[in-house]
């Protein structure tokens, strides 16, 4: 080989060029997607009645029918909406869970639609724990941040929660952080039997376990 040192300069500089070029490359593994539909999830407190939910779905509904650049759209109340897509993230039945399916007509008025839903959303519907999505291309990941805090002092657990969330807030990378929506307050059962009264108070997560089992006396369940 006549320019052995001419080739093996060459090769090691598209090489080394390659590499600088991998910074041009978008950090996505899936393309996005172009369907044109959107999805609005709004949750309620956690307790909250199917009645209190079905409410703030129908104001927004109403909204969804006043904008022109859409289509058509969906409702579900009490649960998601069933898999008409393959990753789809779909959810679990619950009175405090609304969801819409919002069809657009192109690219371009499907972004409008979700500024415009994003900012009627905050401004309408403070209290709600909203989220606007596309369907995307892959598996699906629920929120790009998710974080659980757990402990034994219920108080403390919020208050961390608060702390966490503010955090969240004022980072410029981090677009919507929810509010304490999720927050678990304490219930109380009251229950009445002979002449007596008794309380019990349990926290609300513990209602529907002590429910679904049902009330024993004696080692026998109570009718």
């Amino acid at each position: 080989m006549r320019y052995r040192k001419t080739v093996i300069g060459l090769t090691v500089g598209i090489f080394v060029f390659s590499i600088f070029l991998f910074s041009a490359v978008p950090q996505q593994f899936f393309p996005p997607s172009g369907r044109l539909e959107l999805m609005v999830d709004m949750k309620l407190e956690e307790g909250a009645s199917l009645t209190a939910t079905q409410a703030k779905a129908l104001r927004l509904e109403v909204m969804l029918g006043e904008n022109d650049m859409i289509e058509n759209y969906v409702g579900y109340m009490g649960s998601g909406s069933p898999r008409f897509y393959l990753s789809l993230d779909q959810k679990l039945p619950a009175a405090s869970v609304a969801q819409f399916v919002v069809l657009t007509r192109n690219v371009d008025d499907r972004e409008q639609v979700r500024d415009w839903l994003m900012e009627t959303l905050d401004r309408e519907f403070p209290a709600v724990r909203t989220r606007v999505s596309r369907l995307e291309n892959g598996p699906p990941v629920g929120y790009p941040i998710q974080l659980r805090i757990s402990g034994e002092h219920i108080p403390r657990c919020v208050n961390w929660l608060g702390v966490s969330l503010r955090k969240c807030a004022t980072t410029a990378h981090c677009q919507r952080a929810p509010g304490l929506g999720g927050a678990q307050q304490g219930r109380a059962v009251n229950h009445r039997s002979g002449p007596g009264a008794y309380a019990w108070h349990y926290h609300f997560r513990f209602v529907y376990r002590v429910a679904s089992l049902g009330f024993w006396r004696g080692g026998q369940p109570v009718p």
